[in-house]
């Protein structure tokens, strides 16, 4: 008889540190949901429901991404409504069955697009083009809630020095290196940077950290000082200046080696084939809306080679989390908003009068 109840009590311990899912489920949060475009709304919701492999995360500081703006403006790409958000750090509270490298209080970030970890591409290390990959925030509810949920190989362990807005912004800084990497060794290159929001600021540090030169183009002149104090060469305020005209203002008229497209305009793109020397790359990061009037013939006996940048590897993030220190992510913060009120941090950027704004999900943040 207590070899009995010993067993089950046991079992009973195992279910609370694993997680219950019909517990789970039917507890509530409070959570941030898009309904349609422009129309975010903090809701109660239920409790994620972890499954084997997973761990149950209390989010503590996100930040609002480029991508979450554009789908703001348009839309959940899924049946609404959807929890937003993708950028986050918090700490474990519950560890899915068969998770043994993760301890409940375990301070973490989450790498929020996730492969399948069975295809061709993911077993190539090329998970981030996986076509069963599920993303946060995009496919399957975000980090902008009381709690969430994620694959515990896709959570990354962080220490006690990265303070909570560094590790929230681990994401952003991943495709800032996977930018970087695509075009090659930066050492000695002369590079000009089409758009100077959160992700072209943090490819100016990068390659400065390279060795490369830098010249960093946008429209808005709050974004243009910022990246000059963070090591740009050469700003130009594309509202006063042709940055194809200026392109060579900064290397003795030699021209640029490398164009990096991080503002996705349709303009942009077009103009980085005029701005790029014979022999150059043009790398693409941002992704303009419709269809871009691009020629061939200058593409052909330039022989320009162009390049796509999607978001990051799995070796990305971690490079990523490595470089948190070595490159600033706290300069680039212009508003701290509660959860509660996230309708008014994305009023913020859609007015254009910030520049990465960063949700406080818990009353005390580091």
């Amino acid at each position: 008889m207590r070899k009995n109840l010993a067993g089950i009590i046991q079992l009973l311990s195992e279910a609370e540190d694993m997680g219950d899912p019909v517990e789970e489920g039917d507890q509530g949060m409070k959570a941030a949901l898009l309904y349609g475009p422009r129309d975010v709304r903090v809701e109660e919701v239920s409790k994620p429901r972890l499954e084997d492999g997973e761990v149950l995360i209390e989010p503590r500081v996100g930040g609002i991404c480029g991508s979450d703006m554009s789908r703001y403006r348009s839309g959940p790409m899924i049946c609404p409504p959807v929890v937003i958000g993708h950028e986050c750090c918090g700490h474990i509270v519950r560890l899915g069955k068969g998770v043994t490298n993760f301890e409940v209080g375990q301070r973490v970030v989450i790498q929020p697009n996730c492969g399948c970890g069975n295809c061709l591409l993911c077993r190539m290390g090329r998970d981030h083009l996986c076509p069963r990959r599920i993303s946060l925030g995009v496919t399957v509810d975000g980090c902008f809630a009381e709690y969430v949920k994620a694959p515990a190989r896709y959570v990354w362990p962080i220490t006690d020095d990265i303070t909570d807005e560094q590790a929230a912004l681990v994401e952003p800084l991943a495709v800032a290196v996977k930018t970087v990497r695509r075009m090659g060794n930066p050492a000695g290159r002369r590079v000009m940077i089409l758009g100077a929001g959160p992700i072209g600021l943090l490819v100016v540090q990068l390659l400065k950290l390279n060795g490369a030169t830098v010249s960093l183009a946008d429209l808005i002149e709050r974004n243009l000082l910022l990246g000059r104090q963070l090591g740009a060469d050469e700003v130009v305020n594309v509202t006063k200046y042709d940055p194809r005209e200026n392109a060579g203002s900064l290397t003795g008229g030699e021209g640029v080696d490398v164009v990096v497209e991080i503002a996705g305009v349709t303009k942009t793109f077009e103009q980085a084939i005029e701005i790029v020397n014979p022999g150059g790359k043009i790398i693409l990061v941002g992704i303009p809306p419709g269809v871009a009037n691009i020629p061939p013939e200058p593409i052909v006996r330039k022989e320009i080679e162009i390049i796509g940048s999607f978001i990051y590897s799995y070796e990305d993030f971690h490079r990523a989390l490595q470089l948190v220190g070595q490159v600033e992510v706290a300069p680039l913060i212009s508003h701290r908003v509660p959860l509660e009120d996230i309708g008014q941090a994305f009023d913020i950027l859609d007015k254009g009068e910030g520049i990465k704004v960063v949700i406080n999900l818990r009353e005390e943040v580091g």
